[in-house]
């Protein structure tokens, strides 16, 4: 099984002596590491616990986007022990990163579908059929991609309009 660790990167030193926060996929003896986007100073690290320092301004907030990213791949790992196929520390990280991507893109056209509705009234027969229709193709890619039920996109503000938890069904994102 694959083990996932966080770890300042201090072989690459960036501006103003900080070092970028990555997450390293371990399985079968082969590495792979997904960038967080979070550069910190080695003082506000702790490398024992794998968190930001309390000491840090915004500690709390990084420390939870840590955990997310934590969460969402240790989910496509277990998706991917439970399909029973083999897989690599690049697949975890690619498939975390496509499930990632499809949320995103799933929200936003699903924004842009109500935004565009608001500007642009339609019979409500014909909306209707559009939106099953973005349903469908958002449901269809979901599945053939293989998305855990309940992935969250890391880098998405929950607050934002329109962004909501995968429960399953993308009718789900439409509110």
């Amino acid at each position: 099984m694959a083990t996932l660790n966080i770890i300042l990167d201090t072989r690459r030193q960036k501006a103003g002596k900080k070092y970028p926060l990555k997450a390293r996929i371990n399985h079968l003896k082969k590495s792979t590491y997904l960038s967080l986007d979070i550069d910190l100073d080695a003082r506000e690290w702790d490398h024992k616990k794998q968190r930001v320092r309390p000491s840090y301004p915004l500690q709390s907030k990084l420390n939870l986007k840590i955990t997310s990213v934590l969460t969402g791949l240790q989910e496509v790992i277990l998706d991917l022990e439970k399909a029973g196929r083999p897989y690599s520390a690049k697949s975890i990280k690619e498939k975390y990163l496509g499930l990632t991507w499809l949320l995103l893109t799933g929200h936003l056209r699903i924004f842009h579908l109500r935004k565009m509705l608001q500007q642009h009234p339609v019979d409500e027969d014909i909306a209707a059929a559009y939106a099953l229709h973005e349903v469908q193709f958002i449901d269809g890619v979901i599945e053939e991609l293989g998305v855990v039920p309940g992935a969250v996109a890391p880098e998405v503000d929950k607050e934002a309009e329109g962004v909501v938890a995968y429960d399953g069904h993308a009718a789900s994102l439409v509110r």
